[in-house]
């Protein structure tokens, strides 16, 4: 959860550079893909399998909603996308909390 919420720190430092919000949109999408890559890869195969099977469902991609479909389908601004990309999910955050109290 950390790291999803340290997104928002590279996002600001773009934004200092002159990226466009596109840019920094695509660019934490892409992040935060990778954070999910990297700690489903660490993800009991069982539990693994569920997210995929659920992201499937919803996003059309086991690893979760792609650039694509945040704008096409979901049809969120670049800003959106920026703010949701450092925002954890409220699902996982739940489930931490049962395990390991509130983060």
């Amino acid at each position: 959860m950390k790291r999803v919420r340290d997104l928002s720190k590279l996002a600001n430092t773009m934004r200092s550079q002159g990226y466009s919000s596109k840019e920094i949109a695509i660019t934490l999408n892409k992040k935060r893909l990778a954070l999910g890559r990297l700690f489903k890869n660490q993800t009991p195969q069982f539990i693994k399998e569920m997210a995929f099977k659920r992201n499937l469902t919803k996003y059309g991609n086991k690893w979760g909603p792609d650039i694509k479909y945040l704008r096409e389908v979901q049809g969120k601004s670049w800003e959106q996308i920026i703010e949701s990309a450092s925002r954890p999910s409220g699902a996982i955050a739940a489930f931490i909390s049962v395990f390991f109290g509130s983060n």
